[in-house]
Order: C-alpha cells, then structure tokens, then sequence
C-alpha cells in the first residue's frame, strides 16, 4: 500500500527482496535509501514500476522471471547514476532495453531481446558484459576501453561477434559458447593486448580462428566442440603468458603446431581430435610442463617425443587406439599421476620403467583392449596410493597383489572395472591394510571366488555391481 506524501517510508531501508509473490500488483513508490532491489518470479510489471518511478539511490538491480515485462523504463537506468549492476534473467515479454549506464551487465533467457541499445558504445565504465540464450546483434563496442569481461552463451541467431573490440583495451577474458551460427572470429582479437583467457566452446560453424602472435598476455586458451575447425591457431608460440592449451572435440584438425615449443605451458590437453595424425610439433620444448593429456585421438601413431620435461606431475595418455609406444618414464621423478591405455607394447614399457617413478600417487590402466595377461614384474612405487584397472575386456589375469612390491603400504583405493575376460580377482586382495575404497564390477564371466571382505574392516567404501 501507498502511504500518505507527509510519512517516510523505511527511510533507511537499502536492500529489498522479493521472491515467489507471483499475485502482487502493487507496491510503495518511495524508498528514499534504496541501493539494492532483486525482484524474483512476479505475475506482474506494475509493482517494478511503482518502486521504480522515484528511485535515484540504486548500485545493483536483479530481474528475474517477470510476467509482461517488455521494456525496462527509461527513467529506472538514467535517474539512477550510481547504477552499477544489472541482471535480467528469464523475463520472456522483455523485447527492449533503451539506455544503460553500468559497470555489470547479466542478461539471459530473454528470447525477445534481439539487440542490445545502439549507444553501446557510450558505456565507458562498463566492466562487465554477460549475455545467454537471447541477442541476435550486438552494437558496436569501440568505446567500451573499460570492459575486462565478455561472456556470450546459447546465442543461436548471433552470426558475428561486435565490431570495435579492438578498442576493448581492457579486455581480459572472452567467453563464446554454443553460437552455431559463428563462423570466425575477428582478426583484431590478436590486437588484444591485455587478454588472458579465451575460451571457445561449442560453435559448430567455427572454421577460423585468427593468428595469435599479438597476445602476448594470454594465460588460458580452450578450444572445445567446434568440429568444422580444420586448423588450430597459429602464433601460439608467441604467446609467451600461455599456461593453460586445451583442443577438445575438434575432429578436423589433422595438426597443432607450436614449433619453438611452449616453454611457459603448464598444462596441455588435446582430446577428441579424431584426425589428428601427428603430434604437437615442439612439444619437446614444453619445459614447463606439468599435465600433459592425449586421448581418443585414433589415428595418432606416436606422440613424437622420446622423453617428458622432468617438471611433469601428471601424464595421461589412453584411448588413442593407433599408438605404437609412449614417451620414457624415465626422466619423470616427480610423476604423481598416471594414466595409460592401448597395446600390451605400451604396457610392457611400463613394466621397464614404472620403478623410476618414485613419486606416483596414481595410475591408471584403462582402454587396453587386446591386453589379455596383466605383465609380471610389474613394481609399483611404495608411494601408491590409488590403482585402476579399467576397460580392458580382454584381460583374463591379475597378478596377486601380494607380488606387487609395497602395494600394501600405502594403497588407498582400487578399483577393477569392466574388465569382462576376468575369471577371478586377484589374491592378496587381505594384504591391503591401508584400503579404504575397494571398486568391483563390469564382469562378464563369473567369478570363481569372492574374497572374505571382512578381513577389511577399514574399508569406508565397497561398491561390488554387474557381477
């Protein structure tokens, strides 16, 4: 209700929320002290525009799920200066937004919106832009010299990003995520000096990525899902800031090349590219290096290195149903996990050199699927603490754990799992006084015997399935 011109409302009333007053109609008009007001889930419009026709105080507005909202009131945006944050989210009816004057914008799940206001441009302290599932264009943004953040997700109508980003001096972190209309990016991305993360995800048209040799701040860049992409980006050994490489789901790229190496990259990871037939040329100058990821690439013969940067931690290299051997472990002290798949070769070469890892923590056998007999000889590091065995159809025998040296020291979890060809578990299952997690299933054949799990009374977790 509306009180009389001569009462003060809650003059010192700063936050208000409502949330799930879906029959509200109507509401106060005057809120002398208010800078924060969220508004969740409202059959209607009108209490937004009592509230609204006399504030000036408000920093940070949230919107979310109005009925009949169509347009946001041109005097709510300009009569509030200090409006900083905005969020709109899942107001269906809202088809138009006339001015803005922010630092944070959030707009999503808005199908009408199809545009953001053409003064753009004129946002000079916009810090933050965050736009999914609505837009179909966004203005120019040449005068946006304070935006550090750029987000646009589920944006199936957007064909192009908005010309003037190379203005963008500020710019920091570019996320594009499911735009299957996008085609290219902007060559003026490499004019973004400032730019530390780029993330690509989802964008099904995508078939160019521009040179990168100009950003040289860039610390993280993930190529994720764009199967039209036939090459990766060049220049990327000019990014010198680059910590993180990810290329996930690309299944037209045939190579990734970084000649002169990457020698500040600290984690690479390259999944899912299903036409890549050579390695990562210069990944032998990777000197930083410390996760290292090849998988469910088929047509790759050898990863192209005889050894790994001795700075490794973790390797994981599987699914890759083409590959003849795997890089030495020799060079690899601090190795502290690891996870390995394909022939009985690759498996043999860690019968050889697993006793140089003296600091594996966890290893992983998955995605063998000729490997009928596990190697004897095989010595497992004192310091194990996790062992899986996993997608190995074939695999008839394990060796007692007994005969794995120092197995029962440390080991805290095990799991065996789809390993269909298996007829009994391995014996010195009773020896593993540390266990405390003990996964058993996926077995095709029965079993002759199931050890007496009684005997381990530390297990926390046992979980036995498809047995």
């Amino acid at each position: 209700m509306e009180v009389a011109e001569n009462i003060v409302l809650l003059p010192c009333l700063e936050e208000l929320f409502t949330r799930n007053c879906d029959q509200l109609r109507s509401a106060p008009s005057h809120f002398p002290s208010l800078k924060k007001l969220e508004i969740d889930s409202m059959g209607s419009s009108m209490p937004i525009a009592n509230i609204s026709s006399n504030l000036a105080t408000l920093t940070s507005l949230s919107l979310k799920k109005i009925k009949g909202l169509d347009c946001l009131q041109d005097g709510m945006l300009k009569n509030n200066k200090n409006l900083v944050y905005l969020k709109i989210e899942e107001c269906p009816d809202l088809s138009s937004i006339t001015s803005l004057s922010l630092k944070s914008v959030h707009i999503s799940d808005c199908p009408k919106l199809r545009c953001l206001p053409d003064g753009l441009q004129t946002l000079v302290s916009l810090e933050e832009l965050d736009i999914r599932r609505c837009l179909e264009l966004i203005p120019d943004m040449h005068g946006l010299t304070c935006l550090s953040r750029l987000y646009i997700e589920d944006c199936p109508q957007l064909s192009r990003l908005p010309n003037g980003l190379e203005y963008c001096t500020s710019l920091k972190s570019v996320h594009i995520s499911n735009c299957p209309k996008l085609r290219s990016l902007p060559d003026v991305l490499q004019t973004l000096v400032s730019l530390t993360q780029l993330y690509i995800r989802r964008c099904s048209s995508l078939v160019l990525i521009p040179d990168m040799h100009g950003l040289t701040s860039l610390c993280e860049l993930s190529i994720y899902d764009c199967p039209q992409l036939s090459s990766s980006p060049t220049g990327l050994e000019c990014c010198t800031s680059l910590q993180m490489l990810k290329i996930i789901s690309c299944s037209r790229i045939t190579s990734i090349p970084f000649e002169q190496g990457l020698p500040s990259v600290r984690e690479l990871e390259i999944t899912d590219c299903r036409e890549l037939s050579s390695p990562p040329s210069g990944l032998e100058y990777c000197t930083s290096l410390q996760d290292l990821t090849i998988s469910f690439c088929r047509k790759l013969t050898s990863t192209g290195i005889h050894s790994l940067p001795p700075t490794l931690h973790s390797l994981a290299i599987c699914y890759c149903r083409s590959l003849e051997s795997i890089p030495t472990l020799r060079g690899c002290p601090s190795l502290r996990k690891l996870k390995i798949g394909g022939s009985d070769g690759v498996i043999s070469q860690l019968v050889t050199e697993l006793e140089y890892c003296t600091s594996l923590h966890s290893l992983s056998i998955i995605g063998c699927q000729n490997l009928k007999h596990f190697p004897d000889g095989l010595q497992l590091s004192s310091s194990l603490e996790i062992l899986i065995i996993r997608d190995c159809p074939n695999l008839e025998t394990i060796p007692s754990l007994e005969n794995l040296a120092h197995l029962h020291l440390h080991l805290h979890e095990l799991q065996m799992v789809t390993c269909g060809g298996l007829k009994s578990l391995p014996g010195g299952l009773n020896s593993l006084t540390s266990l405390k997690k003990l996964d058993i299933g996926g077995f095709w054949k029965e079993l002759d015997s199931v050890p007496p799990f009684q005997v381990l009374p530390q297990l926390e977790s046992l979980s036995l399935t498809g047995i």
